[in-house]
């Protein structure tokens, strides 16, 4: 354990064991507050405290502590710190934040704490030990008055937790507050950590030009040549090709694979990649253009956005022939994008995706071969030009049915691949669109909204 060659030992022994441990990602906060929560009770049966917890609506959380005899007049203070940490890694197959704990070390000179290949999350979590081992710790006893310690949510991603604090839910009495997300060592910050927005505004009087991802209007005026009232319409389906707004300093190649990767980490469900209304991720730009351009347009209806080739692999599975409690491959030749996953009673377990004009018929059959064997890396794709691959799951069983989608699909007939044509519908060109209303359906059926 790390915690035994440091001190205070309580303070390590909370990081290692309690936090670290735990899963913990902006936004994400769910795991680490039930761990608290939990921890905390035990430790009251087992230390005969008196602790006192409560939670607002947006998930911060207040533990109250009373003061020790002679100090109850004495004015409450809060410790305040938050529970997500920033999730980074450099591993070559990534990191599984929503499912791991963060693999701390010791380094060998016995005085620094770091992790394997990922960030650390001492920020905020070593914070957290500290206010924890202070209401807990019966060992080294301190006088004190009534304690109030506060962990939010989301610091690192928009500071929703502070933004949405709601002080009389959780019952915070305190006027002084020590802030424990702090750099220097030795130094006691006195106040909060904060952020700040400059907007300039400028007046413009020349002509101004629109650009939206999507003409409802023209489509509203199409519908209407034929007696089809828009305010009827209870959902608009769209798919669109979308690379996402990436970070400074990363391939918008590898962020779109990315993205993908960390959505079905969270839930892998092939209807994860669908989005409705406004949970569509805030780095694809060009989705939630299409979502605002339908909602201005008709403001009752659900809006489910995906992107193309996901759109297209969702259709090959209303092709009778295409069976869902069997692993198959499922590819689809775009225009742009050749995207191929392994699927199976709607769990994908792999994804490759490839510039299709880089592809010939030998290149792509080396990389599916390679692909469905489980042999296939990140790297190989990416530096031949292509986004990427990545596997949630190792691959059970081998993969006999291949079915294949869209229009540059003539390519994998010159392959050795035993292969299949969808035709959903009985048109291979319905795969997109019947995937789109597949799409809808499900998230429908989910009560989504």
């Amino acid at each position: 354990m790390v915690w035994e060659k440091l001190e205070p030992h309580i303070v390590w022994d909370i990081f290692e064991n309690i936090i670290a441990s735990t899963p913990r990602p902006s936004k994400h906060e769910d795991k680490i507050r039930e761990t608290i929560k939990e921890w905390l009770v035990e430790q009251s049966h087992k230390k005969d405290l008196k602790l006192k917890l409560t939670e607002d609506t947006v998930g911060n959380i207040l533990i109250k502590k009373e003061a020790t005899e002679g100090f109850e007049r004495v004015s409450p203070l809060l410790l305040q710190g938050h529970m997500d940490m920033v999730c980074e890694t450099d591993r070559p197959n990534g990191y599984n934040f929503h499912q791991q704990g963060i693999p701390i070390r010791i380094q060998e000179n016995n005085k620094w704490v770091d992790a394997d290949g990922t960030t650390l999350g001492a920020d905020n979590g070593i914070g957290v030990a500290l206010a924890l081992a202070l209401i807990v710790d019966i060992q080294n006893k301190f006088s004190h008055g009534p304690l109030e310690i506060l962990f939010t949510v989301n610091e690192e991603d928009g500071f929703t937790g502070a933004m949405n604090l709601d002080v009389k839910t959780l019952g915070i009495e305190s006027k002084h507050m020590i802030n424990l997300d702090s750099g220097p060592l030795g130094i006691i910050t006195i106040g909060s950590v904060c952020g700040g927005r400059v907007f300039f505004e400028k007046k413009f009087d020349g002509e101004v030009i629109r650009i939206d991802e999507l003409n409802i209007k023209t489509l509203k005026k199409f519908f209407e040549n034929y007696n089809e009232n828009f305010q009827d319409i209870d959902a608009i389906a769209i798919a669109v090709q979308d690379h996402g707004i990436p970070p400074v300093g990363i391939s918008n190649r590898r962020f779109r694979i990315k993205i993908m990767k960390e959505l079905l980490l969270e839930n892998n469900d092939l209807f994860n990649l669908a989005f409705i209304d406004d949970k569509i991720p805030i780095n694809f730009i060009r989705m939630r253009s299409a979502f605002k351009n339908s909602k201005e347009i008709i403001p009752n209806a659900k809006v489910i956005v995906t992107d193309t080739s996901f759109a297209a692999i969702q259709g090959c599975f209303c092709d009778p022939s295409v069976r869902e409690d069997e692993f198959i491959l499922v590819i689809n030749l775009g225009n742009d994008h050749t995207m191929a996953s392994i699927i199976k009673n709607r769990r994908i377990y792999g994804i490759m995706e490839h510039h299709t004009k880089l592809l010939n018929a030998k290149k792509l059959e080396r990389f599916i071969r390679k692909f469905i064997n489980g042999k296939l890396a990140d790297n190989e794709i990416f530096n031949d030009g292509g986004h990427g691959a990545f596997y949630t799951s190792p691959i059970k069983s081998r993969i006999e049915f291949i079915t294949v989608t869209g229009p540059n699909r003539d390519m994998i007939k010159e392959t050795g691949l035993k292969h299949y044509f969808a035709v959903p519908g009985g048109d291979m060109m319905m795969t997109g669109p019947l995937g789109l209303v597949r799409a809808t359906k499900e998230l429908n059926l989910r009560g989504e909204n």
